[in-house]
């Protein structure tokens, strides 16, 4: 979570690797710092932490080449006595050294403990040589999973509650598909369904609440918007990627926050207006490198985004612009930065995603955490994932309005509203999906009589006879797309 002042307002905007790795830059350090140094070099934090290294194999196919580190710590003193959920980070890339103040506050308060570690390639887990580490045969979602196996094993923990949120909700479904047996639950909040980008965050489904949002402003801002983004200096792009990652950041709560910019700056010259958006624009858009204790790799988000995600695909490649009042694909050309990593670093190129997660059916009590107005995995497909990959019990629970971080936003607005319990009721829930038992319609109606926040639950509990390729239920995709389109 970074916090910028800007001209109008103060407002707080989840920085995801949606932005902030798309736009980096990825070069091997002058030089390279394995794990361990960089876990010397930022001692004081490894020491807060009491962190350990456990050894797993570089390849799990071919376990003779070796082993390679991966760092891991309990957010508090491991209690044998108490059951224990596992996280898996998003990004891909980001590393377990930025909790958000959100988790933070739900890992403090738990009844369990909280098993954090850093993904291989990234940290402090990044391997002993740099070949290594810039070798794509390192890198996998599957290696992810089977490393926090790995960790569990060696710890001696029978079960875990497995918690992804993003693009961890990749690893967690792998792993849940690998470990049932060893896995009591599985959480999963702002779920990963595929890698197409037509189904993340430029599905038709975003331009469309992107549209809603600029048919809502005023005339005059309307006008506004309509001067500056004619200059020469300003790209078409800028009012829809604002939009969105507001979106990604907290879907309807940030809305108002950047309905009310909008009001505020069209009060002001044209040339303040620019001026103002683009500076928050560029801070959106920047970086996070220079965040206290960021720690996040670029390397390991560009190696699974362009092996498993599709990434470096060529053609039909576009962005959102605003043009005569209308939010629009405009198609960005035929190559991207994606496809220039994969060159340097003799990857594959023009390859489709590999990753669907009806690939990986989950025997386990499956919780689903989804905003509808998520702006970087969008809802319908987090549907489809609850439709399709759950063989057991599943629970999907929606945040009318929500963005990408559930959890984050339940801790802004018990700040903003004031009221501690809807905060406490939402932790009751969330220490049921950890031990995988049922949520009640009692339950939800208590976390809805208070605050501003308003969820909607649906439960399944059926278990299928095989899961299909998702490209032959179409009548069925489509339902669940029109389902969500209700609950905007």
């Amino acid at each position: 979570m970074k916090y910028i002042e800007f001209g109008f307002a103060k407002t707080f905007i989840l920085l995801t690797s949606v932005y902030c790795f798309s736009l980096a830059t990825v070069a091997t350090p002058h030089k390279y710092q394995n794990g361990n140094d960089l876990m010397l070099a930022n001692l004081e934090l490894a020491k807060q932490e009491n962190g350990f290294f456990i050894d797993v194999p570089i390849d799990y196919q071919f376990p003779e080449k070796g082993n390679t580190s991966i760092y891991a710590y309990f957010y508090r003193n491991y209690n044998p006595s108490l059951p224990t959920l596992a996280f898996f980070m998003g990004g891909p890339g980001q590393s377990s050294h930025n909790l958000s103040d959100g988790l933070k506050r739900y890992v403090e308060q738990t009844e369990y403990n909280v098993l954090i570690f850093d993904q291989r390639g990234i940290a402090f887990s990044r391997p002993n040589s740099v070949q290594l580490w810039e070798s794509s045969d390192f890198y996998s979602s599957k290696n992810t999973a089977q490393d926090l196996n790995e960790i569990r094993e060696k710890l001696n923990i029978k079960q875990l509650s497995v918690y992804g949120v993003s693009y961890g909700t990749v690893a967690a479904t792998i792993y849940a598909h690998l470990f049932p047996d060893s896995t009591r639950s599985l959480i999963l909040e702002g779920a990963v369904f595929d890698g197409v980008d037509e189904r993340l965050s430029k599905d038709n489904f975003m331009l469309n609440i992107i549209q809603k949002f600029y048919d809502n402003l005023s005339t005059q801002v309307k006008d506004k918007l309509a001067r500056v983004s004619n200059d020469i200096i300003v790209s078409k792009r800028w009012f829809p990627q604002l939009v969105e990652a507001y979106l990604t950041a907290s879907g309807s709560y940030d809305f108002k926050v950047l309905s009310e910019l909008f009001i505020r700056a069209s009060a002001v010259s044209d040339q303040m207006f620019q001026s103002e958006f683009l500076k928050l624009h560029s801070q959106l858009f920047s970086s996070n490198k220079n965040v206290k204790n960021n720690l996040d790799e670029s390397l390991v988000n560009f190696m699974l985004l362009v092996k498993e995600f599709g990434a470096s695909q060529v053609g039909g490649l576009y962005d959102l612009e605003l043009y005569k009042g209308r939010v629009q694909k405009k198609e960005k050309g035929k190559q991207n930065i994606y496809f220039s990593f994969a060159l340097d670093y003799g990857l594959k190129v023009n390859q489709p995603s590999t990753f669907r997660a009806d690939q990986y059916p989950v025997k386990v009590p499956t919780y689903y955490l989804s905003g509808t107005r998520d702006g970087a995995a969008i809802t319908p497909w987090a549907m489809l994932h609850w439709k399709l990959v759950p063989q057991d019990k599943a629970t999907l629970v929606l945040l009318r309005g929500g963005g990408h971080s559930v959890t984050g936003l339940v801790h802004r607005s018990q700040k903003a509203d004031g009221f501690e319990q809807s905060e406490l009721y939402y932790r009751n829930i969330f220490l049921k999906m950890v031990n995988a038992q049922a949520i009640s319609e009692n339950d939800l109606s208590k976390l809805n009589s208070k605050g501003s926040l308003k969820f909607v639950m649906t439960t399944k509990n059926n278990s299928l006879n095989g899961v299909q390729n998702y490209n032959q239920k179409t009548n069925e995709r489509y339902s669940v797309i029109k389902k969500c389109s209700a609950i905007w």
